[in-house]
């Protein structure tokens, strides 16, 4: 299994990922029977997502394997790709599938340490396109949304204006 894992990466950091999909899926179709411990398909999800493939094609990937499309947007977030998370959770949306606000809040905290004050209003509109309505609006300005524009030392005021403009 190791040395079909090791393959199906090179295949994707090589521009393949087709292939590597077509790897995993003779390995989960030997996967034993009533064996819950079988190696799952996050591996290749990661690199999909690691190698920047379009969305498009993960999410087309993703769904042949039976995976929730989640898990992009999960590996997107722990890869620190908070754009590629985005396009995720606008790809659930598509599929009428529920994108929460609590889901951006590692979106905010990531933008906070690498993004820009633009990046992360352009955020919290994205939120406010596919999340809707937040029911937890204070808790997220208050505890996410603020302290990343904060971190980009801007004044008190001119953070007010630029979440009052959105």
């Amino acid at each position: 299994v190791q040395d079909l894992t090791n393959c199906a990466y090179r295949l994707v950091f090589s521009g393949y990922p087709e292939e590597a999909f077509k790897i995993y899926s003779r390995m989960s179709s030997n996967k034993p029977v009533d064996d819950p411990n079988f190696y799952s398909g996050h591996f290749l999800i990661n690199a999909l997502v690691k190698k920047d493939i379009p969305i498009e094609t993960v999410v087309s990937i993703v769904e042949r394997m039976d995976e929730s499309l989640e898990k992009i947007a999960f590996n997107a977030l722990l890869l620190n790709k908070p754009a590629y998370a985005m396009k995720a959770f606008e790809a659930m949306k598509e599929k009428n599938l529920p994108v929460r606000t609590h889901f951006y809040y590692r979106v905010f905290t990531a933008l906070k340490e690498n993004g820009t004050t633009q990046d992360i209003l352009d955020a919290f509109g994205h939120m406010n396109k596919t999340a809707g309505e937040a029911t937890d609006m204070i808790e997220l300005l208050y505890q996410y949304v603020y302290p990343a524009l904060k971190a980009k030392e801007a004044s008190l005021e001119e953070n007010l204006n630029h979440l009052k403009n959105l």
